[in-house]
C-alpha cells in the first residue's frame, strides 16, 4: 500500500512539473472564460464573488471581450446572487456600469457615437438572449427595496445609465414592473446621494418623448411625486438651494409637460400654493398689501435666477393656452396669489431683467381671455423700487400698475441697454396686449384718460408730474427724437404699438380714440404768448398727429439717408439714424392699418386731407433709401383705404383706383406687399422671438435683427398675414363693384340703405338702452319693495309671536278659573245636602222651629 501510494504521489508531482513546463501565457479570453465558468458552476458564494471583482478589474481594459462573453452570466448572478447578498451584489452593478458606460462625442450633441461599446452592453442588458423569465430592469427595481445603501445607490446609477442609452425601452419596462414608480418614489425619501440618484432618474424617466411618457407622468403624480419633490425643495432652502432644487423643479415640469391630467391634478390638489412661498412671496391672505420688502429686494445669483425661472416656466404651463386660462388655470392661479406675486416681481422688484421678462410672458398667458385676472391687474397699485447712488434700494410712490407696465414698454429701464432692455419691453406689450385683450372696459378706460400730460410748475422741477396711463402713452406717441443728442427711438414704436392693441377689433376704442386732441410736445410754446398760441395753434385729432408725425418722420429718414450718403455723417455717428427713423415709421404705420381696419369713420377722416394721401404714396413709388418695410406697410395701408373707402369723403374709392392703377400701378403695389412679406425681419418675428433668455435670432446681412432689433410684434406680423390676400384682391377690385353694386346710382342706393340701417341700430341700441335702464329703475324698486315687504313680515311675525303668548296665558287663566268654580258648586252641593239632613234630624226630634222657607228651599234647591 506504500509503494501505490508513493507512485502515485510520483505521477501527481510529473504530471504538475510537465504542465507547468508545456503552459503558454493565458490570454484575456481565456482568462474571462475561466471567471465564467466560475460564476456559473462556482458552488460557494465566496468562488463567484472573486470570479465577480476578476471580471470587474477587467472591464475597463476588455470591455468588448467581457461584455460579448461574460455578459450573459454577469445577468445570471445578478438575477440569483445579487437579492441575496450585499457583498456580491455590489461588485456586480459596478460592472454593469462600466460596461454600460457611453463616451459622449461634443461635436455631435454630447450623445455617443453608434458603435460605442456602452451603447452595445446596454442593448444585450436590455433585450438578453436567451430572453429571461424576469427582465434584468425588473430585477434591478427589485434590488431597490433592499436596505444596503449602495446596492440602491449603484441600481440607481445603472439604471440612468440604461435610460440614457434607450430610453423607450426602460421607460416600457419600468411601466410593466410591479410597484416600478413607487419604488422610485420611495427613493426620494433616502439619504442625499441616494435620492439625488433617484432624483435624476426620475428626471430624465419623466422628461422624454416617448409613448410610455405620459402613463409614467401620470403614475408618479398619483404615487405623491408632486409632494415629495417641493418637500425636498423646502429642504433645500427654496429657489436659493442649489442645483438640487433645480433638478427637482425640473422633474416637476416634466411631469407636467404635455399632460393636461397631471396639470389639472397639480391644481385640484392645491399644488399651486406652494410656488409663491418659493419665491419669498407673502401668502395669499396678505395679497392686498403691497410685497414685503424680503420679496421685493433679493439677493440674485446664478442658480437662484435658473431656479427662479423654472418656477415661472412651471406656472405658464399651468396657466395652458390662450383659450383656456378663463376656466380652472386662471382661477386657480389667481386664488393661489400668483398673478399678484409675478406682477410684483416685473414691475416692484430688483429682479434680473430675465426674470423680470419672464414674469411678464408668463403674465400675459395668464391674463389672456381672463377677466378675473385682468381685473386684479385693473385695480392693483404697486410700490416700485429705485436704486440709490449710495447703494440699496428706496420705495417709490405707490402707482397703478397697469401705468407701471405701459411705463416700462415705453420708457423702458434705464439701468439696462441693448437685448436685454429690449426683451423687457417687449415683455411688457406682450402682457398688455394680454391685459386688453377681449377687454372692453380697460380698453376704454385707457382712451379716455388720453390727454396732455400736466405742466410741472417751476417750484417742482424735481418733482415727477402724475400721469395717466392714457396722458403717458399720448406722451410716447407725440414725442419724436431730437436729431442731436441722446434720444430713445423707441419710445414712439413701442407706443405706437401700444395704441395699436387698444385699437385692434374695437370700433368703439377707435370712435372714441378719433375724438381725442393731439398735442405734441412745442418747446417753444412757452415762450409765445397765450393769445398768440391760440391763434397759431389750432386743434388736432390723435389720428392728424399720428399722420403728421409720420410724415415728420419719413422727412427725418430721408435728410438723414441724404446725408449718410453723402458722407457727411457717418454710420458709427451716436444719434439718431436711418434705421432709428425707419422704426418710428414702421410703429406709426402700423397704428394706420390697424386703426383704418373695418372703420370707415377712420378712412374717411385719413383721406380728408390729400396731404395724407401723398405720406402713404410716396414710400411706394420711390426706388431708393426708403426701407422695404416702410414702403411694404404704406402700400397695405393704401390698400386698407381703398377697401374700407365706403363713406362720402373728399376722396373716394373712384378717386383711389385710377391712383392704385395708374399713379403706382398694381404691380408695383403688389411688389411692396410681397417684399415686406419676404423680409428677413418679418420673417423672424415669432410668438416667442424675446423669450429665451433675452436672445433673438439671428438674420442674414440686411436681416437687422442682429443683436437684438424689434421692428414688428407677432400679433401684427399674423394680422398681417392673415389679410394679406384680401388686401392683393380688393387693389384689383372695380370701385363700384366693392361699394355694393355696378353703376352710381345703385351705389348711392346701397350707402343710403347702409346709413338707413346703422340710424336703425342706433335707434335701437338708444331703445334698449333706455329699456335697460327703466329694467334697472323697476330692479332696484322691486328691490326696495321686498325690502319693505320683508320688514313688515318680521314685525307681524313678531306680533303674532307675542299674541300667541298672550293667548297661551289667557287660555291657562280660563281652565284655572273654571276649575274652582267647580270646585266651589261641589262645595255648594255638599253643605246643602248637610242642611237638608240636619233639618230632617230636627223635625225628627220635634224641634218646632223649622220655618216653611227653609224647607222649601231645601225642596226648591233639591228639584234644582
Amino acid at each position: 500500500m506504500n509503494l501505490n501510494f508513493s507512485s502515485l504521489l510520483n505521477r501527481v508531482n510529473d504530471s504538475l512539473l510537465a504542465s507547468n513546463l508545456s503552459s503558454a501565457p493565458q490570454t484575456a479570453h481565456d482568462t474571462i472564460d475561466k471567471l465564467c465558468d466560475r460564476l456559473d458552476h462556482g458552488m460557494l458564494l465566496d468562488d463567484r464573488r472573486a470570479a465577480v471583482l476578476g471580471l470587474k478589474g477587467m472591464a475597463r481594459d476588455w470591455r468588448e471581450e467581457v461584455t460579448s462573453r461574460a455578459l450573459p452570466s454577469l445577468l445570471s448572478a445578478l438575477s440569483r446572487d445579487a437579492p441575496q447578498d450585499e457583498s456580491i451584489a455590489k461588485p456586480l452593478l459596478e460592472t454593469l456600469s462600466v460596461l454600460c458606460e457611453c463616451e459622449s462625442i461634443p461635436e455631435e450633441g454630447g450623445k455617443p457615437l453608434p458603435n460605442d461599446p456602452g451603447l452595445k452592453a446596454s442593448a444585450l442588458i436590455l433585450d438578453p438572449q436567451p430572453p429571461r423569465e424576469t427582465p434584468p430592469v425588473h430585477t434591478l427595481l427589485h434590488l431597490l427595496a433592499q436596505p444596503a445603501f449602495y446596492v440602491r445607490f449603484y441600481t440607481l446609477q445603472l439604471l440612468g445609465l440604461l435610460l440614457s442609452s434607450r430610453p423607450a425601452q426602460v421607460q416600457a419596462l419600468v411601466l410593466s414592473a410591479p410597484n416600478g414608480v413607487a419604488v422610485l418614489m420611495e427613493m426620494l425619501g433616502e439619504r442625499d446621494m441616494v435620492r439625488n440618484e433617484a432624483l435624476l432618474l426620475l428626471l430624465n424617466l419623466v422628461s422624454s418623448n416617448a409613448s410610455a411618457s405620459a402613463e409614467l407622468q401620470k403614475i408618479a403624480a398619483f404615487e405623491g411625486a408632486f409632494d415629495r419633490l417641493f418637500d425636498i425643495v423646502e429642504q433645500e432652502g427654496g429657489i436659493e438651494g442649489g442645483i438640487v432644487v433645480q433638478d427637482c423643479l425640473s422633474a416637476v415640469q416634466g411631469l407636467l409637460q404635455y399632460n393636461v391630467s397631471n396639470q389639472n391634478f397639480f391644481r385640484e390638489m392645491g399644488s399651486l400654493r406652494r410656488l409663491p412661498p418659493l419665491l419669498l412671496y407673502p401668502p395669499p391672505s396678505a395679497s392686498a398689501s403691497p410685497a414685503a420688502d424680503d420679496f421685493a429686494v433679493q439677493y440674485w445669483n446664478e442658480q437662484k435666477v435658473v431656479n427662479a425661472a423654472l418656477v415661472l416656466a412651471i406656472v405658464r404651463m399651468l396657466a395652458g393656452p390662450s383659450s383656456t386660462p378663463a376656466g380652472a388655470g386662471g382661477s386657480a392661479i389667481l386664488s393661489a396669489g400668483l398673478t399678484q406675486c409675478l406682477c410684483e416681481m416685473a414691475l416692484a422688484s430688483n429682479a434680473p431683467s430675465v426674470l423680470k421678462a419672464q414674469a411678464l410672458n408668463t403674465l400675459s398667458s395668464i391674463l389672456a381671455l381672463s377677466a378675473p385676472n385682468q381685473a386684479l391687474l385693473s385695480s392693483l397699485i404697486l410700490r416700485p423700487i429705485a436704486s440709490l447712488p449710495e447703494g440699496g434700494f428706496a420705495r417709490l410712490p405707490p402707482r397703478p400698475a397697469v401705468l407701471a407696465l405701459i411705463a416700462l414698454a415705453i420708457d423702458g429701464d434705464k439701468a439696462l441697454r441693448g437685448v436685454k432692455e429690449l426683451a423687457l419691453r417687449a415683455a411688457a406689450l406682450a402682457a398688455f396686449e394680454a391685459f386688453v385683450g377681449g377687454n372692453l372696459d380697460a380698453k376704454m378706460g385707457i382712451v379716455k384718460t388720453m390727454t396732455a400730460p400736466p405742466e410741472v410748475g417751476p417750484g417742482v422741477d424735481d418733482e415727477e408730474p402724475p400721469q395717466s396711463a392714457g396722458s403717458l402713452l399720448l406722451s410716447g406717441l407725440s414725442d419724436l427724437p431730437s436729431p442731436s443728442g441722446p434720444s430713445d427711438p423707441y419710445r414712439p414704436f413701442f407706443a405706437a404699438l401700444l395704441l395699436a392693441h387698444l385699437l385692434r377689433s374695437s370700433e368703439q376704442t377707435k370712435a372714441l380714440a378719433r375724438a381725442i386732441p393731439f398735442f405734441p410736445p412745442s418747446p417753444s410754446a412757452s415762450s409765445s404768448p397765450p393769445e398768440q398760441e391760440d391763434e397759431e395753434e389750432e386743434e388736432v385729432s390723435l389720428l392728424q398727429g399720428v399722420v403728421g408725425n409720420l410724415m415728420l418722420a419719413a422727412r427725418e429718414e430721408a435728410e438723414v439717408g441724404a446725408r449718410v450718403r453723402a458722407g457727411d455723417r457717418g454710420e458709427e455717428e451716436e444719434g439718431v439714424g436711418v434705421r432709428d427713423w425707419a422704426r418710428i415709421s414702421v410703429g406709426y404705420l402700423v397704428v394706420l392699418c390697424t386703426w383704418m381696419w373695418e372703420s370707415p369713420g377712420t378712412v374717411r377722416e385719413v383721406l380728408g386731407e390729400s396731404s395724407n394721401l401723398s405720406v402713404l404714396i410716396q414710400p411706394i413709388k420711390a426706388y431708393a433709401g426708403v426701407d422695404p418695410l416702410v414702403s411694404g406697410l404704406a402700400a397695405f395701408a393704401l390698400g386698407i383705404c381703398y377697401h374700407f373707402c365706403r363713406e362720402p369723403g373728399v376722396i373716394t374709392r373712384a378717386i383711389l383706383h385710377p391712383i392704385l392703377h395708374t399713379n403706382i400701378g398694381a404691380d408695383q403695389f403688389v411688389s411692396r406687399m410681397a417684399r415686406l412679406r419676404e423680409d428677413a425681419r418679418f420673417k423672424a418675428v415669432t410668438p416667442d422671438t424675446f423669450e429665451l433668455h433675452g436672445e433673438v435670432p439671428a438674420s442674414p446681412e440686411g436681416g437687422v435683427v442682429v443683436g437684438g432689433d424689434l421692428w414688428l410684434d407677432w400679433a401684427f406680423v399674423e394680422f398681417y398675414k392673415g389679410n394679406y390676400f384680401l388686401i392683393q384682391r380688393a387693389i384689383l377690385s372695380d370701385p363700384d363693384q366693392e361699394a355694393g353694386g355696378p353703376g352710381a346710382a345703385e351705389n348711392a342706393e346701397n350707402n343710403a340703405l347702409i346709413a338707413s340701417l346703422r340710424e336703425t341700430v342706433r335707434n335701437q341700441s338708444a331703445e334698449l338702452e333706455d329699456l335697460q335702464n327703466k329694467l334697472g329703475q323697476m330692479a332696484r324698486a322691486h328691490e326696495e319693495e321686498t325690502t319693505t315687504l320683508a320688514n313688515e313680515l318680521h314685525s307681524l311675525s313678531a306680533q303674532t309671536k307675542a299674541l300667541s303668548a298672550q293667548l297661551g296665558e289667557a287660555r291657562a287663566k280660563e281652565a284655572d278659573a273654571q276649575k274652582e268654580q267647580e270646585d266651589l258648586l261641589v262645595l255648594l252641593e255638599e253643605l246643602s245636602a248637610k242642611r237638608r239632613r240636619d233639618k230632617a234630624r230636627m223635625r225628627e226630634a220635634g224641634m218646632a222651629d223649622v220655618s216653611e222657607d227653609e224647607e222649601e228651599d231645601g225642596e226648591g234647591s233639591e228639584e234644582e
